[in-house]
């Protein structure tokens, strides 16, 4: 099984940070993206055991996150403080470039076509977790989406 979970809003609670980009207009991504707000995240109740149950059955992690690539340390640093297992992760944490103006889902799927895929045996097991309905709706095409926070309670009964 290769497992592909986003990483705001489906292993990190963001909710302390949302109301930097609740008006579009106005929305301040650096500073909600910014290392010191990411790294005062908790971890979504119930993420921390339906993650690890996931990761001693998956082949292979990718965190694919929106995040900018200039949070990777952060983000690396947040994950592994906060109990999540990236020992099948080995590198394969992918955050958005700084520069690339794609939104979630297109920049989600071209990281799966481009990369997960053609590095995974085609008949693999994909499962991915996320927590925006329009990325599942893509990845349901690639194997079986599953939204978060609400699949940690059917996993771990949080």
């Amino acid at each position: 099984m290769i497992l592909v979970l986003d990483i705001d809003g489906t292993l990190a609670d963001l909710s302390h940070r949302e109301f930097l980009v609740a008006d579009k207009a106005t929305a301040d991504w650096d500073t909600f993206f910014s290392d010191e707000l990411i790294y005062q995240d908790r971890p979504i109740r119930g993420a921390q055991e339906g993650y690890q149950a996931l990761h001693d059955l998956a082949d292979k992690i990718y965190l694919l996150s929106g995040r900018p690539e200039r949070s990777f340390r952060k983000t690396e640093e947040w994950l592994i403080e906060n109990g999540f297992d990236l020992t099948k992760v080995l590198g394969n944490i992918i955050l958005r470039p700084d520069d690339l103006r794609l939104t979630s889902r297109e920049f989600k799927e071209a990281v799966l076509e481009s990369i997960i895929l053609p590095e995974n045996d085609p008949d693999e097991l994909y499962v991915f977790i996320d927590d925006e309905p329009k990325n599942l709706e893509m990845f349901s095409q690639y194997g079986l989406a599953l939204e978060a926070p609400e699949i940690w309670e059917h996993i771990v009964g949080a």
